[in-house]
């Protein structure tokens, strides 16, 4: 799940990547890898408000 989930973080359409940002940051803590923080990470620099929103408060959860 993870996996897909951080795939769907650089997805050409920006739903998918704020929609995924969102259900990483609704996993909690079991979503906190290196592979995860990373990908919200890059996720904040989106070109999308919304996609830098979702990936921004995944990581405070």
């Amino acid at each position: 799940v993870f996996a897909a989930l951080i795939n769907a973080t650089r997805y050409e359409d920006s739903d998918v990547r704020w929609l995924a940002c969102e259900a990483l940051g609704k996993l909690g803590e079991k979503a906190a890898t290196y592979e995860v923080i990373a990908a919200l990470m890059n996720a904040t620099r989106d070109a999308d408000s919304y996609g830098r929103r979702e990936a921004c408060q995944a990581l405070r959860r």
